[in-house]
């Protein structure tokens, strides 16, 4: 009995340090953190003479993680690492060793190579550039940050090109992920990365900030995905030297189609949150508060913006085709629509307005093209069940009781201030006769649109006294 309880502690205490029964993607991602400190030299690893990164070997199958403090980069972001990491990411995209498997249009499967940063901080003078036609790569653990002699005009990370266009789908790499990393650029490079033809990209629980252009630009391509993630070009502390930069930033441009913002914050002080210029992106649970101005612009049709939340910034609807916005939450905002006069085929639902209980007269949906713009010709444009103070629809219902005594010429039911648009294009009524007169004392009412808009029924003298309730719902 004594004998088989030392040998089962044994066994447990190899379990435990790693001799037996080891995690190998734990320990390749992990093996530095028990003696990590900033400013401490690292101690590469290496698993074989000739191999530069660490490899491990489970079942047969090798699980590959390079660690750029290997490679000689600096972590406490004290020093340049550029030319370091650099010399990592180019043994990451390389083939060598690796199998010959093809994902689509002939990208190299890289098998899921990580280049790991390992909670560090590293100098960056020139971009990662991640070429075409390679794929399941991954990024993960730490701060990419730009360096003063960093190219203004540059992103911090460059992903294919938009020239690759092999098949319909004109995609150049697939399946590139990074994961908790900071692109801090430092007010030095023009954003954090820039995707382009690139099928199925996903940023995961990263942090974007100081960026002065785009902090992530996305070119054509689909189903690129950014979830849980934070854009501010400088921290809510810092505004009084960040709200008067004169730039021109955007935290997301996505000039393509059929991409994904899931969970994202976007705050001080971002000039333009998102900017939607190609057809089908999805848009949910955004958060704007990025200073007032622009929370969201869509400039493409087919756009879905569903549970968002517009923080002081407008949504800027550009092109209303094909539009969804629905259960999106506007706190002293709204919707401003400049189309020209084109919209058709658009749903707002379930969206609620609030001006923190103060009247500031603002509307729901406010116009503002500029000149002579006729939206007259709107097709199938629809607000429903919107909540709030100020709220306008596309279609109302009023009441009005007339009193015949009065002679008047006619009665009006003012419609202004009520709908979206002005020119009412439906008009259903009822009437119900109130008190000893009936239908047969009377002529029926007939109305008239008039300008306003509003609708007019014309009265005259009875002869009888009567009152008369008149029901009118209009629609545009």
């Amino acid at each position: 009995m004594l004998a088989f309880l030392t040998l089962t502690f044994a066994i447990l205490l190899q379990t435990t340090t790693g001799v037996v029964g080891a995690n190998p993607i734990i320990d390749a991602k992990h093996h530095y953190n028990h003696n990590f400190k900033r400013g401490a030299k690292h101690v590469p690893s290496q698993s074989g003479a000739n191999h530069p990164y660490s490899s491990h070997k489970s079942e047969g199958a090798v699980v590959t993680i390079v660690d750029v403090r290997d490679y000689g980069a600096d972590a406490s972001g004290q020093t340049d690492s550029t030319e370091a990491v650099l010399k990592a990411v180019t043994d990451l995209l390389s083939t060598d060793g690796k199998s010959d498997k093809k994902m689509a249009s002939g990208i190299a499967d890289l098998g899921g190579i990580t280049l790991d940063l390992a909670g560090g901080v590293y100098l960056m003078s020139k971009p990662i550039v991640i070429p075409i036609l390679v794929g399941n790569i991954h990024f993960i653990d730490g701060t990419l940050r730009a360096s003063s002699n960093f190219n203004p005009a540059w992103h911090l990370v460059h992903i294919g090109n938009t020239t690759c266009a092999p098949d319909n789908q004109k995609s150049c790499n697939e399946f590139i992920s990074f994961t908790d990393v900071m692109f801090d650029s430092n007010f030095r490079s023009a954003g954090g990365a820039i995707v382009q033809h690139v099928m199925g990209a996903t940023f995961t629980a990263c942090f974007w900030t100081g960026f002065t252009g785009t902090a992530l630009q996305i070119d054509g391509g689909h189903e690129v995905m950014v979830e849980f993630s934070w854009f501010a070009e400088c921290y809510w502390s810092d505004s009084k030297t960040c709200i008067d930069r004169d730039d021109s930033s955007i935290a997301v441009q996505i000039n393509g189609n059929d991409h994904y913002l899931h969970n994202v914050i976007i705050f001080d002080w971002v000039k333009k949150g998102v900017e939607v210029n190609g057809e089908a992106n999805v848009l949910s649970g955004v958060h704007t508060w990025n200073g007032g101005g622009i929370g969201i612009e869509v400039n493409a049709g087919s756009t879905r913006i569903v549970g968002c939340y517009l923080d002081y910034n407008e949504l800027l609807i550009k092109v209303a085709d094909k539009l969804l916005v629905t259960d999106t939450f506007f706190l002293k905002t709204n919707t401003k629509i400049q189309t020209g006069g084109a919209m058709r085929e658009t749903l707002f639902k379930h969206n609620v307005y609030s001006w923190g209980g103060e009247d500031s007269g603002l509307l729901s949906v406010e116009i503002v093209d500029v000149g002579d713009a006729d939206y007259s010709g709107v097709q199938n444009v629809r607000f429903e069940d919107e909540i709030g103070e100020g709220v306008l629809s596309t279609a109302r219902t009023d009441s009005i009781v007339y009193n015949t005594s009065d002679k008047e010429a006619f009665v009006q039911i003012d419609f202004a201030g009520k709908l979206v648009f002005d020119a009412i294009k439906s008009v259903q009524h009822s009437t119900v006769f109130l008190g000893e007169c009936n239908s047969d004392q009377l002529s029926p009412l007939q109305p008239t649109l008039e300008k306003g808009p509003a609708v007019r029924f014309p009265t005259g003298d009875y002869g009888v006294d009567c009152k008369i309730l008149i029901t009118v719902t209009v629609s545009n």
